[in-house]
């Protein structure tokens, strides 16, 4: 496709009627001379568009240009056009939308209705949508075989079609406005270019007369945005070893940009690539590159949407990079991109020299001072290595803290030339500080069980921190607590342990700026020393402590301690040991190694326990070195008592977390076995012992009910107590077995779903007549939307029996019961909390828990019966049976609710 010159294109149009000839002549003519005094798109543009209005007359036109961006603008829309979203100013079409990507290969004008039948279904949509948004025809813009833009036409309003002559016009001034387009272009980058080499110009002038590093760093990120037209710049320095990089400076880039920007790893897919290919990199979209690092979410915090990295190349390697940032997407032109290496180069080199300059300099005046320090420094030097080889001299020596802090505060004070000085030692718990050494200070006498609080002065800021300081005038340093007036400057340098703050070295002068760095060194030197000292101090002070403790603690304690080595030999053993075992066993077992004992069948330890020796091995070897313990039974045999025994064996780790060795506590467990067993038989006797005699007088009385006459009143009130009574403590035997069976998981319960009010109800009827002759009220009270429940209604009907007889016995006289129910979330499941409220007298804090225990009874019983002390323990296992908790709420003195939860039957 080429484009047509004014005269070829006045030869085609010359066999029109004379008229449309003329018309069309005059109108290619005086928009082929309006040409020449046109320099920008928007005027070549309105005089394209007032052309094709007046000499064709359409409803609508719309002018679409190229972008540099190698998308295409809607730049001009009139007429009907304008209310169309799709020819809206500002629309932007993608090189790949199908209406570019169609007409960059039409050197024709198109028939939107003809396109529409050619296209292939995949693109039939798009071009529907151009068909109704009043568009016919479509005049497409080449310059040197490339789509420039197009122009966009409604139906002439006369409604006339347009015929060959209209479209010979429309394609001559197409081809006249893509040439005008492209001088238009070249116009400008030329100017462009003129004004770029200007401002490179200036900007390597400004390079080149300075030395300075910051001045020519900063000359760089100045000249930069105003060479390149960007908005933002940046230089990132490469470190000494080439494997990061650093922002050293910028211009319109952030604080947190600056900081999300130090330390960039060097490899071939993060933001600092261009280390590794040494070429420029160009990103044009920043959303359109992998998220690596974050990229995306700095460039939204920094607003910029294109990066351009460059490297700085100089003679000695690669220097760092030149970042420029654009705040929209950014195609560079290839002229760009050449300007840009340019000053790169230029910038690099601006580096390299005052870097150079800047290491010259520096040489030179540390060669210069360096023999004025040496002299001074060896003897300064000669005097901490005397001072350091006495107070190590005294660490070894001796332990009290005392004598050593006293030479360590008189070696600082001497060094430093110090009018004063204290040594602090420092209490993290307790936030505060005790002096113990002092010189030209009063401190000791005040500040012994008052301490010096940590937040005072700058002692207590180095305390805190850990961090040391020198403060030349102490009168600028707001952290300075007054203590002698003449004090000018001052010196304090934390004593670490494990990094930890566990003293204070604080000197004071009566000069201002008195203290220098070696000053510092040599003071931070004497801390390590004497946190050495401290520390073997505490070390001694805590061994002597825990000594006595531990001997008091084993000497008291009726278990016995064995306390073993790595090897398995006894190291420790208290009193409690030979008490049990006779004052044989000491020698016995120091003599060989538990490991020895245990592996040996027929050692002494197997004929008089019931341990077993295949096992005892390893329990031994899983608990070296692991946190938990192992748990132990076993039965000893005493002369002819036979006792029961429970042992704990465990590592005994040291303070990084190493065993060296078990610790073996064993407790006589004897006398609680035999109370369990009591206990046990004392169930069994209830049970079996009177249940078959009781099950005898029941049905005996019931026989006789049925035989007596029929008119003997009382025979018929005395039997049917009896027989009611038979009965009740009948079903409390029968507590006991489900107690007893369901301790042994023996009952499978028979759970349905079943409304919880009829079982409420009948519990009530059986305690109505109860609750009458003691004058206490009961009643319930449960919603009438209550869900079904899943249980076993037998096993919930004692629960609920037992929790009304508790409350009859302690709710005194005009008192009231009450049975409530709601629905909660219990564990992500909807549950529904069942609760016996009464008026009694409330249950004690301390015994809230224990009530539940079995046979439990409180000493300050103060019902109107006593029970067997098994009711609620028997709640608690059914109520856990079914899945659900129980507990008591009250305030003593004001009632107690007795509340349990059963599940929702979720399917009904």
């Amino acid at each position: 496709m080429t484009n047509k010159t004014l005269r070829s294109i006045l030869v085609d149009l010359a066999g029109l009627p004379g008229r449309r000839w003329n018309r069309y002549r005059q109108g290619l003519q005086e928009f082929s001379r309006a040409l020449t005094g046109l320099v920008t798109d928007d005027s070549l543009v309105a005089l394209m568009a007032e052309q094709i209005e007046s000499l064709l007359r359409p409803c609508g036109v719309a002018i679409v240009l190229a972008q540099e961006q190698g998308s295409f603008d809607s730049v001009l829309v009139r007429g009907d056009l304008a209310d169309q979203p799709l020819w809206r100013p500002g629309s932007r079409f993608k090189s790949l939308h199908p209406i570019p990507a169609n007409l960059a290969s039409k050197d024709c004008l198109v028939d939107v209705a003809r396109l529409l039948r050619q296209v292939p279904p995949s693109q039939q949509e798009i071009w529907r949508q151009v068909q109704s948004s009043g568009v016919v025809l479509i005049v497409p813009m080449h310059l040197r075989d490339c789509l420039v833009g197009w122009a966009a036409l409604g139906p002439k309003r006369s409604r006339l079609a347009y015929d060959q002559a209209d479209c010979g016009f429309l394609a001559a001034l197409g081809d006249q406005s893509a040439v005008a387009l492209g001088t238009a272009q070249l116009r400008g980058e030329m100017q462009q270019r003129s004004s770029e080499l200007a401002m490179l110009a200036a900007a390597s002038s400004a390079l080149s007369s300075s030395l300075d590093l910051e001045q020519v760093l900063h000359t760089i990120v100045d000249s930069a945005i105003k060479v390149i037209h960007c908005d933002k710049s940046a230089i990132f320095e490469l470190s000494e070893d080439g494997t990061t990089l650093n922002l050293r400076l910028s211009r319109g880039l952030s604080d947190a940009y600056c900081e999300a920007s130090h330390a960039l790893p060097v490899d071939p897919t993060g933001r600092a690539r261009v280390v590794v290919t040494r070429e420029p990199l160009i990103v044009a979209d920043v959303f359109l590159e992998p998220n690596v690092e974050g990229y995306h979410a700095l460039a939204g915090q920094e607003g910029y949407r294109a990066v351009i990295d460059l490297p700085l190349l100089a003679r000695d390697g690669l220097l760092g990079i030149l970042s420029v940032y654009f705040c929209d997407v950014h195609h560079p032109s290839d002229v760009e991109m050449e300007v840009l290496t340019t000053f790169a180069n230029q910038a690099a080199i601006a580096i390299a020299n005052a870097r150079l300059y800047d290491t010259v300099t520096r040489e030179r005046d540390r060669a210069r001072d360096l023999y004025v320090q040496t002299n001074a420094a060896l003897a300064a030097r000669v005097e901490e290595l005397t001072a350091i080889e006495e107070i190590s001299r005294r660490l070894t020596a001796s332990l009290d803290l005392q004598q050593v802090m006293d030479v360590v505060l008189e070696q600082s004070v001497q060094a430093a030339r110090a009018d004063r000085g204290v040594i602090w030692l420092y209490d993290a718990e307790r936030r505060g500080l005790r002096p113990v050494a002092e010189a030209g200070f009063c401190l000791i006498g005040h500040y012994q069980e008052q301490l010096w609080p940590d937040a005072r002065g700058i002692t207590g800021r180095v305390a805190r921190t850990g961090l040391p300081a020198v403060v030349p005038d102490v009168s600028q340093d707001a952290d300075y607590y007054l203590g002698v007036e003449s004090t000018r400057s001052q010196l304090s340098v934390p004593i670490l342990h494990e990094g930890r703050s566990i003293g204070i070295i604080t000197l004071e002068s009566d000069r201002p700026n008195a203290f220098a760095v070696e000053h510092l060194q040599f003071a931070e030197l004497l801390a390590d020393h004497a946190a050495i000292g401290i520390h073997n101090a505490q070390l001694f002070q805590q061994a002597m402590e825990g000594r006595d403790r531990l001997q008091a603690i084993l000497n008291s304690t009726r278990d016995a301690v064995i306390v073993f080595d790595t090897r398995g030999y006894v190291i420790l053993a208290n009193r409690a040991v030979e008490e049990w075992f006779g004052p044989g066993i000491r020698r016995l077992i120091t003599s060989q190694s538990i490991r020895d004992v245990v592996a040996v069948p027929e050692s002494f330890l197997y004929r008089v326990t019931d341990l077993d020796p295949n096992n005892l091995s390893a329990y031994l070897d899983s608990t070296y070195g692991g946190e938990e313990g192992v748990e132990l039974a076993f039965h000893f045999r005493q002369g002819s008592r036979q006792l029961y025994l429970e042992a704990t064996v465990a590592s005994v780790l040291n303070a990084v977390g190493e065993a060296f060795g078990w610790v073996a506590v064993l407790r006589d467990m004897t006398r609680q076995r035999e109370l369990e067993r009591f206990r046990e038989d004392l169930t069994s006797m209830v049970i079996h012992n009177l249940q078959g005699p009781l099950s005898a007088v029941i049905s005996s009385l019931e026989t006789l009910l049925e035989m007596k006459d029929v008119g003997e009143d009382v025979s018929d009130q005395l039997l049917s107590i009896a027989l009611e009574s038979g009965r009740k403590l009948h079903s409390r035997i029968g507590t006991v077995l489900w107690l007893r069976r369901l301790e042994d998981r023996q009952i499978p319960l028979a759970r349905h779903a079943a409304p919880l009010g009829d079982v409420v109800d009948n519990v009530l009827a059986e305690y109505r007549a109860m609750a009458n002759v003691s004058r206490v009220t009961v009643s319930s009270a449960l919603p009438p939307d209550l869900p079904c429940v899943f249980m076993d209604e037998e096993v919930i009907s004692r629960v609920l029996s037992n929790l009304l007889d508790n409350a009859l016995k302690f709710t005194p006289a005009h008192g009231r019961i009450e049975v409530r129910a709601v629905v909660e979330m219990a564990d992500d499941a909807k549950a529904v909390v069942c609760s016996v409220a009464d008026t009694g007298p409330g249950i004690a804090e301390q015994m809230r828990e224990t009530i539940f225990h079995k046979f439990y009874q409180g000493d300050d019983w103060i019902g109107r019966r006593r029970g067997m002390g098994i009711g609620l323990h028997y709640c608690k296992l059914a109520v856990e049976a079914h899945g659900g908790r129980i507990w008591v709420e009250c305030e003593e003195g004001q009632g107690s609710v007795f509340s349990f939860t059963l599940p929702v039957d979720n399917d009904g």
